[in-house]
């Protein structure tokens, strides 16, 4: 891989994607977007940890050009590291964060009814969701000070989650 980033001409990325998409459900409205899949040939950090994917909306030009939506970047020397389900557990974690808008009477639709909402050229409404669990915090202030109550409602969860996948 020569350039920073590559069309995935493969396909892997996307046999994935539409693999998690299909399995669950709570990802199912995102057929209703034209995805471009890429590989990034270098590392990227934050912090300490080793970026291995990324999402982003195109600009409205290049959505009019091309004729799609999102771009689902992915770290090819992580991938090609990671078992099948690292890579759908990274492709869901990346999908996850598109979040298409609907309407404010979708509850009063039926289902074939329940429609994207959509921009004056046609385009499907959607925008991108920031991670909802953070801790932005140092290790040696947890040692000190420990857990805030939210923190701790945080954790408490974590370790039910935990308990789940355990078994």
């Amino acid at each position: 891989m020569a350039q920073k980033y590559e069309v995935d001409d493969t396909g892997e990325i996307e046999q994935f994607c539409i693999k998690v998409r299909k399995k669950y459900i709570e990802l199912k409205d995102k057929e209703n977007l034209n995805f471009l899949y890429a590989w990034r040939s270098e590392l990227k950090l934050e912090g300490p940890r080793i970026i291995r994917g990324s999402v982003s909306k195109l600009p409205s030009r290049d959505r009019d050009l091309y004729g799609l939506d999102v771009r689902v970047e992915i770290c090819a020397q992580s991938w090609e590291q990671m078992s099948n389900k690292e890579k759908a557990k990274l492709c869901y974690h990346e999908l996850s964060h598109i979040e298409i808008e609907y309407p404010e009477v979708i509850d009063e639709l039926s289902e074939e009814d329940k429609k994207p909402k959509t921009d004056n050229e046609g385009r499907v409404c959607f925008r991108l969701e920031h991670h909802n669990i953070f801790i932005g915090r140092f290790k040696a202030e947890l040692k000190k000070f420990g857990l805030s109550e939210e923190e701790d409602a945080l954790r408490k969860f974590l370790n039910k989650v935990n308990k789940k996948f355990k078994k």
